[in-house]
């Protein structure tokens, strides 16, 4: 439910649910309806804001023991999209068409490293013209099964981007993606789980400059696509795409690796959302 707009659930909900001293503020329907319960509520005697779900109860504020958290709690999520660390976009690759705030740090950050030195908590890659920006909100509400959901956003750089690379100089005037190499390092452990596939959740988009075609379909815009990291508490995310020129039915040389460059996970943000 990061990338929908909170809103109260409906009365019947609420009755049926005890919440103490705490006032329900927001909630999540996106999130209910996939059986994930996500509502932010108040105690009214410390004013502390909390995200209630079916496994957990997080304070949203960390660092704040202020009595007007909430204010504080909004304050920050203005501040944010004020500074363009979020923003409105599309959904996701399924809900192509409608947009709402998203969660998903983007780029350029100015946040510091959060958990693992010098990895940041969005990353930007570029390989010859096809730009990789990645980064991943933690979901309390998902408990273990889903941990971290991250966003990938995928495209071919067109000649306005600083960082542009001609058809002629990067060899292709599309180019298709094959498959899929993530390495997810845990920090607790120390642990890399590897996660290689072919295509991102069943697809293999093919990129042109300004747009890309998925399953028959011309898009414009960035292809992005979201999927979930599994249990997981603190580490971080990379990996890299292979990509063929032009297409898999029409080759015009051999595959070649795409960067996506590492990304930070962190289950104790200063604020949740």
């Amino acid at each position: 439910g990061y990338s929908s707009c909170p809103r109260l659930p409906p009365p019947q909900y609420i009755k049926t649910r005890n919440w103490g001293n705490c006032i329900l503020v927001a909630g999540c329907l996106l999130s209910m309806k996939q059986g994930m319960e996500k509502c932010f509520c108040i105690d009214i005697e410390t004013g502390t804001l909390f995200l209630r779900s079916h496994t957990s109860i997080r304070v949203v504020a960390k660092k704040s023991q202020e009595p007007d958290e909430f204010l504080l709690w909004l304050e920050e999520y203005a501040d944010r999209l004020d500074s363009g660390k979020i923003g409105v976009g599309p959904i996701d690759v399924e809900l192509r068409g409608r947009n709402a705030i998203t969660l998903y740090p983007r780029f350029p950050s100015n946040s510091p490293p959060i958990v693992t030195e010098g990895v940041p908590p969005v990353s930007r890659a570029v390989t010859r013209g096809i730009e990789v920006i990645a980064s991943a909100v933690y979901v309390p509400q998902g408990g273990t099964r889903i941990g971290f959901i991250y966003s990938i956003r995928v495209r071919l750089m067109t000649p306005d981007d600083d960082d542009y690379v001609s058809p002629s100089d990067r060899g292709f005037e599309t180019c298709q993606l094959v498959s899929r190499h993530w390495r997810i390092t845990n920090d607790s452990t120390g642990q890399i789980d590897r996660v290689d596939g072919q295509g991102v959740i069943g697809m293999h988009p093919i990129l042109r400059e300004g747009g890309y075609t998925e399953a028959g379909e011309d898009f414009e815009g960035t292809f992005q696509y979201q999927s979930c990291t599994g249990n997981i508490k603190k580490g971080s995310f990379g990996g890299h795409m292979k990509f063929v020129p032009e297409t898999l039915k029409t080759l015009a040389g051999p595959s070649f690796d795409v960067e996506l460059r590492p990304f930070v996970l962190d289950n104790q943000p200063a604020f949740l959302y």
